[in-house]
């Protein structure tokens, strides 16, 4: 299963369509706070998954700071980050993805792209879809352990 993961756009609409095209085929979309706006309506009419998670940017918003799901037989832990101090670390993080009993973690809000395994947790970040060096990544599950590729936009 082929997961888009963006976050962060901050208004920038245009990157997000950039990565739509890019990651074309993907299974189900994550957006992980700060630009939910920003979402053009052909995501939601494709009828596939779409994930969102608020940010602390994203102020009219009712979507969750977090969801626990599971895709492609991966428990996936998402979330904006911000609540758990990720630009300080991420032991907070790592706490609540054993808490969640996660096998994927997906987090923004540093705007740093970043994928590493942290004690047999495959945890992510894709970086901001409109910041600096625009970027959105396209993770799989199922079949084998996650990978995970960062796509510069």
């Amino acid at each position: 299963m082929k997961l888009l993961v963006i976050s962060d756009s901050h208004g920038s609409r245009a990157q997000i369509e950039k990565a739509l095209e890019l990651a074309e085929g993907f299974d189900a979309l994550f957006h992980l706070g700060d630009g939910l706006r920003d979402l053009p309506a052909c995501v939601y009419e494709a009828g596939k998954p779409v994930f969102l998670v608020k940010g602390n940017g994203d102020f009219t918003f009712g979507e969750p700071e977090e969801i626990v799901t599971i895709l492609g037989g991966a428990r996936v832990f998402a979330t904006h980050g911000h609540r758990y101090g990720v630009k300080m670390g991420l032991e907070r993080l790592d706490s609540a993805a054993v808490r969640h009993r996660a096998e994927l973690v997906l987090y923004g809000h540093t705007h740093i792209p970043k994928y590493e395994l942290r004690n047999g947790v495959f945890t992510l970040c894709p970086g901001s879809c409109s910041h600096y060096a625009p970027c959105c990544a396209i993770v799989t599950v199922g079949n084998g352990p996650v990978t995970a590729a960062m796509v510069k936009l």
